[in-house]
């Protein structure tokens, strides 16, 4: 008997060390600094750079504005964001599939401090999380394709989820960018 209850003991014991260590683990995950950012001594050189292209659905399932985004170290071990848009004009979509050159609404370069470090890393978490759940019936919907240069991260979502288009008006507009939002007519109802 006394035996069965070292055992039981035993065996709880060793669980909740698991358990322990589990959360642990998912707890330094889930940090949105370190998801994406992590620190790195002067003597090492992060080569490896992170896009983000975004296109908005404001012309259906013909697609809409482009957005770029560009994430990499440069010589000083900071973190820069080149952001461009590109203009799309709905009325005139046959001419602008033409055009080798997309016209430039606006390009801005940012040096990514701690609170940029966590929007960026919490919206790349949402666009995982979205792409887990991604369901789209249709050939609308927008499209986000995050992924790096040496191709060990490749995420492409296209989805009608509004929270995903949400999420992306915040994180532009913890940098000030315009949002450019879809606009939706709305007929009230008789």
């Amino acid at each position: 008997m006394k035996s069965l209850m070292m055992f039981i003991l035993m065996v709880l014991t060793l669980s909740c060390e698991k358990a322990n260590r589990l959360e642990q683990s998912q707890t330094d995950f889930s940090d949105s600094k370190n998801a994406f950012f992590p620190e790195y001594e002067h003597s090492y050189k992060k080569t490896d750079t992170l896009y983000l292209d975004v296109q908005i659905d404001n012309c259906g399932e013909w697609g809409g504005p482009k957005d770029n985004f560009k994430i990499y170290v440069d010589s000083e071990n900071q973190y820069l964001m080149e952001c461009r848009r590109y203009r799309f004009n709905c009325d005139s979509i046959a001419k602008y599939r033409q055009l080798y050159e997309k016209p430039l609404e606006y390009s801005r370069t940012f040096v990514l401090g701690s609170m940029h470090k966590k929007v960026v890393s919490a919206f790349f978490m949402n666009l995982m999380q979205a792409k887990i759940s991604e369901h789209n019936g249709s050939n609308a919907g927008c499209t986000y394709w995050l992924h790096n240069n040496d191709s060990t991260l490749d995420i492409y979502v296209h989805t009608e989820q509004e929270k995903i288009e949400e999420d992306f008006y915040l994180f532009k507009k913890a940098f000030r960018l315009p949002e450019n939002k879809k606009t939706r007519i709305e007929i009230p109802l008789e």
